[in-house]
């Protein structure tokens, strides 16, 4: 049987099989997640613009507590706006969500949201590196783009 697990250019490992926490209700976020993770899940995909990364956290510290899932086993993602478009906001947003999901564990994953025209999104991956020299991310990417976009970005 294949591996559930994609090997990453780091050498680590992320699930492929995430649980998606768009349009998860907050009220219902921290108990949604808490029994994906008994149901096994252990990739969260989540995102600031989704407004539910505090309930999230309840949801992971609650699968900790209740089911003896340790914060290293699961692997957070979330992504930053398109509305964060400068350095300064771009780090602000991963730093919300940092402590919204626990604030005890790097976030496994940070990506760029979408491509922002104009070359915004060039400042907001800058900032992604500077959340990955601070601890506050383990690794980063981008969502959404297009090879077009890519090659701005790599420009």
């Amino acid at each position: 049987m294949a591996s559930l697990d994609l090997e990453l250019s780091d050498g680590t490992t992320m699930p492929q099989l995430a649980f998606g926490l768009y349009l998860v209700d907050k009220e219902e976020c921290a108990k949604v997640v808490k029994e994906a993770a008994k149901a096994g899940y252990r990739h969260f995909d989540g995102a600031a613009f989704y407004d539910n990364e505090a309930a999230v956290g309840r949801g992971l510290a609650r699968a900790a507590a209740e089911l003896g899932v340790s914060r290293s086993e699961l692997f957070v993602t979330t992504k930053v706006w398109t509305t964060d478009r400068t350095f300064d906001d771009a780090v602000a947003s991963v730093e919300r969500s940092h402590a919204e999901l626990g604030g005890d564990a790097p976030i496994s994953l940070a990506l760029v949201h979408w491509p922002v025209p104009g070359g915004a999104h060039v400042e907001m991956y800058r900032a992604l590196q500077e959340c990955v020299r601070r601890g506050l991310v383990e690794r980063i990417g981008l969502s959404n783009y297009t090879p077009e976009d890519y090659e701005e970005l790599m420009a």
